[in-house]
């Protein structure tokens, strides 16, 4: 059934369904709102007045200026709704479903049924005395029984049993004894020695140089002997002269100190230039643990062997008095080092003569002497020292090189001490002279020279040239 209403803005007649009762409707031409009313009837023509309108302003067809404008809604736009979540867990769950299905109907495709019981199998045994049948169990199939043990098979015949001959035994044919072979006594072992020089000097005695060298040590561990001393002595000895390349030379010689005696001390001075630098330490620590004054002078001239200056400064200090005369000779050596050398020593065992000649070795030209002299002198022998301005350079023209000693002599007495420096050197015809002390300025100096012509004075040099003529 249909209603119809009439537009009170545009006068404008509608035609609508009943199903559109107690709703809003647009009006098509002016676009107004319209309620349909609820109660509407069908099938005539009911006019209704719209409670809610807003015309088009057209015009034809205006609205008067006092009637109240009321605002028009927006059209209503159909959103579209999102997929519900109930769709999508439905979906889900039919697809669990046909996919357990699925594996159920697999399942039972595949699934074989189990074979039919098999029926039960059994053993009998039987014999004399002997009945037994056991049934084998269904779980083990695979066993397969042999033909003559498996039931309602017939019973294999009882052999009768065969007694064997007697069997005669032959008595056994003698056989001749067999020789054994004589045994061989072993000789005893050999007892080692009880003795322990016994024991070293077989050592020593050995040819192998390694069992010279043991035994030469073992030897200078023990206690010498003096029944057995020229026997260990000359064992040494003959290991201390064996040629070069030897290693035990050097030990037999430690061993020589421990078991020889002074009378030794000639063989080992003939050792002392040997060329095996081992048995020159051996034979110069062995003479200065001797204290042998034969052996004085052959230890001070290995001074000059760098190699060997540590050990004979050593034993020359334990010699002691005897060498120090070799050891003054020393100190006109034209080695530095031998001359320093030579002042350490003398700064244990020197005497008299030792501290004369220490004093010389002040003037040393060089520096090093100097201070060891120095140093090697007690300190109430030691020369003062002098500061630059109290020495005085002289030019010294000498002729006749016999004439110096006399001028040398005369210059130290122009000194204003008693014990006056005087160091010189040679220059063809000329001597070149520092003396001190010379508290004075060289013109007052020259003055006293009185033997000799004065050449020429150079005050701020402090130099004066002479000529005493000779």
């Amino acid at each position: 059934m249909a209603l119809s209403i009439t537009c009170p803005a545009c006068q404008t007649s509608l035609s609508l369904d009943q199903s559109l009762a107690g709703k809003k409707v647009r009006c098509p031409r002016c676009q107004a709102v319209l309620d349909v009313p609820a109660a509407a009837g069908g099938g005539d023509e009911n006019v209704w007045t719209a409670l809610q309108a807003k015309p088009r302003l057209t015009p034809g067809n205006r609205v008067p200026r006092e009637a109240p404008a009321e605002p028009v809604p927006a059209p209503r736009r159909r959103v579209a709704s999102p997929l519900p979540v109930g769709w999508i867990i439905g979906g889900v769950a039919v697809g669990l479903g046909l996919i357990v299905g699925v594996c159920v109907l697999v399942l039972v495709l595949v699934h074989e049924e189990p074979p039919p019981p098999q029926p039960a199998a059994f053993v009998q045994m039987q014999g004399p005395g002997v009945n037994i049948k056991v049934e084998l169990p269904n779980e083990f199939p695979q066993i397969v029984l042999p033909p003559e043990i498996v039931q309602n098979n017939p019973v294999p015949p009882v052999q009768p049993i065969v007694i064997p001959p007697p069997v005669v035994v032959q008595p056994p044919v003698k056989q001749p004894p067999v020789k054994q072979p004589p045994i061989v006594k072993q000789p005893p072992a050999k007892l080692e020695d009880p003795d322990p020089i016994n024991r070293a000097l077989a050592k020593v005695r050995a040819g192998s140089a390694f069992s010279q060298a043991e035994g030469s040590k073992e030897l200078h561990k023990l206690e010498p002997v003096d029944k057995r001393r020229a026997e260990v002595v000359e064992a040494l000895k003959r290991v201390a002269n064996t040629p070069a390349g030897s290693a035990g030379r050097a030990d037999a010689v430690r061993a020589l100190a421990r078991w020889g005696t002074k009378a030794d001390v000639p063989f080992l001075i003939g050792l002392i230039d040997h060329q095996d630098r081992a048995v020159r330490e051996a034979v110069i620590t062995t003479l200065g643990e001797w204290k042998d004054p034969r052996a004085a002078d052959p230890v001070a001239q290995r001074l000059v062997n760098g190699d060997d200056r540590p050990w004979a400064s050593q034993a020359l200090k334990e010699i002691g008095s005897s060498g120090e005369p070799p050891v003054i000779e020393l100190l006109r050596h034209p080695d530095a080092g031998v001359r320093r050398e030579a002042c350490r020593v003398l700064r244990v065992i020197a005497g008299k003569a030792g501290h004369a000649a220490l004093v010389e070795a002040t003037d040393d030209p060089d520096a090093g002497v100097v201070q060891a002299a120095r140093e090697a002198l007690p300190a109430a022998l030691r020369p003062p020292i002098y500061g630059p301005n109290q020495f005085i350079k002289l030019n010294v023209h000498v002729r006749n090189p016999k004439a110096w000693p006399e001028i040398e002599a005369k210059l130290k007495k122009l000194a204003d001490a008693p014990k006056a420096i005087l160091r010189a050197s040679t220059s063809g015809d000329y001597k070149w002279v520092e003396l001190a002390p010379v508290n004075t300025d060289a013109e007052t100096f020259a003055r006293r020279i009185t033997f000799a012509r004065i050449v020429a004075v150079h005050g701020k040099q402090r130099l004066i040239y002479i000529d005493p003529g000779k």
